[in-house]
């Protein structure tokens, strides 16, 4: 039941992602054409210029749109949690025969593939818009060499540190929002998509308070070890670990509290 679960998951993004997909590679292609014009051949200089304005404020908007296509998605992560656990359709999501731990495993883990896939889409489409700038204003291929810069010894370890706190940062965030969104339902009637809004606009303002407020401590303690040994990179190394230390235990309490707050079903109507 949990893979059938996981499979329902799945196809209710995929009805919002892969249309997303699309529009992302249709407003890419379209960019791409305006940037080769405009900088390979030297701009629209035989048409008129209402049309080169227009297919300026096109382009921007368009940059703009594959810009916040992530974004847009992560809101739909939330409104589908908020639409098959506090609705109507709660109770039908709460009568199959599955743990809140695996409701909450499969959330995460469609959230975290299609975040991926839309993210990496739009890194794509970024990179593609980029590449065909440098190919029209450099047709050459020629490129300028940069000095190579001595690598510290403690780089590979801050790298891997700031993947790691972004990995747990992603998932911790994640679950934030799910709670939010699950017990603070209860404080609305209806049971409109549009509440999501709401909520996350609290649950943003609450977790930039916590989260804000813990990394600055950890920032100033992270930095007067650096000053103290004379070694920024390690003071980096530092505060890096104890954000780690400290994400994963609020990531850990809030998976209990919101499988917690899950086998309660507080907020069904």
């Amino acid at each position: 039941m949990f893979k059938k679960l996981l499979k329902y998951d799945f196809q209710s993004l995929k009805r919002v992602g892969f249309p997303m997909l699309v529009t992302m590679a249709a407003l890419t292609a379209v960019v791409s054409i305006y940037v080769g014009v405009m900088i390979g051949k030297g701009g629209f200089s035989d048409v008129p210029n209402v049309f080169e304005i227009t297919a300026t404020v096109f382009a921007y908007i368009s940059i703009m749109a594959i810009l916040v296509c992530p974004l847009v998605f992560q809101i739909m992560i939330y409104e589908n949690f908020y639409r098959t656990l506090t609705t109507d359709e709660g109770y039908l999501t709460f009568t199959l025969p599955v743990k809140a731990k695996q409701i909450i495993f499969s959330k995460l883990t469609n959230g975290t593939i299609w975040t991926l896939i839309i993210g990496a889409a739009a890194t794509l489409s970024a990179l593609i818009i980029i590449i065909v700038g440098v190919i029209a204003s450099n047709p050459s291929g020629g490129n300028t060499p940069s000095p190579n810069e001595p690598t510290s010894a403690l780089t590979p370890l801050i790298a891997f540190l700031v993947i790691l706190f972004g990995i747990v940062s992603y998932f911790t965030s994640q679950l934030a929002y799910f709670i939010i969104i699950f017990w603070g339902s209860t404080i609305f009637k209806s049971q409109k998509s549009s509440n999501v809004i709401w909520l996350l606009i609290i649950g943003n303002f609450v977790i930039s308070a916590v989260t804000g407020t813990f990394s600055s401590i950890i920032s100033v303690v992270g930095t007067s070890i650096g000053a103290t040994t004379n070694n920024p990179e390690l003071g980096t190394v530092v505060t890096l670990i104890m954000l780690v230390l400290l994400t994963s235990g609020l990531m850990v309490g809030a998976y209990f509290l919101l499988k917690h707050l899950m086998e309660k079903k507080v907020n069904l109507p």
